[in-house]
């Protein structure tokens, strides 16, 4: 029986990933790297919200975000 793998065995360790995407499949998609052991660096807009309506954005960008380290940018100054 199999236990759960430890940080070192995953087969993405060594890998960093910089995440700008925004919509639902781009952040998926980064935390399926990240749960496979990437490190993943969302980088995100200080002005946008990811597409979704405003009272469920911070719940799904929880959700979404998990085990990723994260910035948010202001470009426009």
């Amino acid at each position: 029986m199999m236990g759960v793998p430890q940080t070192n065995d995953l087969p993405l360790r060594n890998v960093r990933v910089a995440d700008f995407t925004w919509a639902a499949a781009g952040p998926f998609s980064t935390l399926l790297l990240a749960s496979l052991g990437a490190e993943v660096i969302k980088i995100s807009s200080a002005r946008a919200m990811g597409g979704f309506p405003a009272q469920r954005a911070a719940d799904i960008d929880r959700y979404l975000n998990y085990n990723k380290m994260g910035i948010t940018l202001d470009l426009t100054t």
